[in-house]
């Protein structure tokens, strides 16, 4: 109870503090300067570029998106997403920001990342046409217990570095 008004306080502050004209320094971690960050396309199209290796023209169009993930009924959970895009109109994106350890936060990526997947495909919809889903955490941990401070997943055979496109890897590709 503490820690949430300790953040409540903060946030209302560093509210009035936005409007002012007072130099302030925030971390994304901070739940309302992450919002109000990553709701503005600018700086998600920098981000983005940044993380994923794009360049300014391949960033087309960000759409920013209803970030509930509902179950098809009553019992299935449902999922709240920090914040959710799509890039180019094929693209999903999911932006997540998690200030305390979690035990279960690879279970609970993986589980918005494919609801993603299936968000918005109908009867009938060849499975081909799935548009690409990608998760990003923003984590004031370090759940890999590495040295790295980034880190990149895909399917794909372990042997073979082959992915599930049958595409061989980037990063293991032999000249």
């Amino acid at each position: 109870m503490t820690e949430k008004l300790k953040n409540k306080i903060n946030d209302e502050q560093l509210k009035i503090r936005a409007i002012s004209d007072e130099k302030i320094t925030v971390k994304l971690t901070n739940n309302y300067a992450f919002q109000k960050i990553f709701k503005n396309t600018k700086i998600v199209k920098g981000f983005l570029m940044a993380l994923l290796d794009l360049k300014e023209y391949e960033i087309k169009k960000i759409e920013i998106t209803d970030p509930f993930t509902l179950g098809e009924n009553d019992e299935e959970k449902e999922g709240i997403l920090d914040i959710k895009l799509i890039l180019n109109q094929n693209r999903k994106i999911n932006i997540e920001m998690q200030n305390t350890y979690q035990d279960d936060w690879t279970e609970r990526s993986l589980f918005y990342n494919c609801r993603m997947f299936t968000d918005g495909l109908k009867k009938g919809h060849p499975y081909g046409e799935i548009p690409p889903c990608i998760h990003v955490g923003i984590l004031n941990f370090n759940q890999m217990i590495s040295p790295n401070y980034y880190h990149k997943f895909s399917l794909m055979d372990e042997k073979t570095k082959v992915n599930n496109l049958g595409l061989i890897e980037p990063s293991v590709r032999h000249g």
